[in-house]
């Protein structure tokens, strides 16, 4: 079973910045040989420097320090679209324009 997720660990061990989307793809397309071969050599890819530089000084800060200063953990979704979300205006989120607008 180890050897199935051998593209994940890969990926895992290199922090590579699709690890996520490799261990997807390895979980369910790696079953197929082809599906296996592709998430092997997309772990083994080149990982850009500006990944391994914020990876380096990006330090996460404890769960305790998280809840003593209300911030929230980053979530898929402030992966994917970044630090601002998509329905969010100029750092305000609805519901702080709707009372606004009371």
């Amino acid at each position: 079973m180890a050897v199935y997720f051998i593209p994940a660990l890969n990926a895992a061990a290199r922090k590579h910045h699709n690890q996520n989307a490799i261990f997807l793809l390895n979980l369910f397309l790696g079953w197929t040989f082809l599906g296996w071969v592709a998430a092997l050599i997309w772990s083994a890819t080149a990982i850009p420097q500006e990944y391994q530089q914020l990876a380096q000084q990006t330090q996460q800060p404890s769960r305790t320090t998280i809840r003593r200063r209300g911030i929230r953990e980053p979530n898929a979704l402030d992966r994917w679209f970044g630090e601002k979300a998509p329905w969010e205006e100029d750092g305000e989120s609805k519901q702080e324009n709707k009372h606004a607008k009371s």
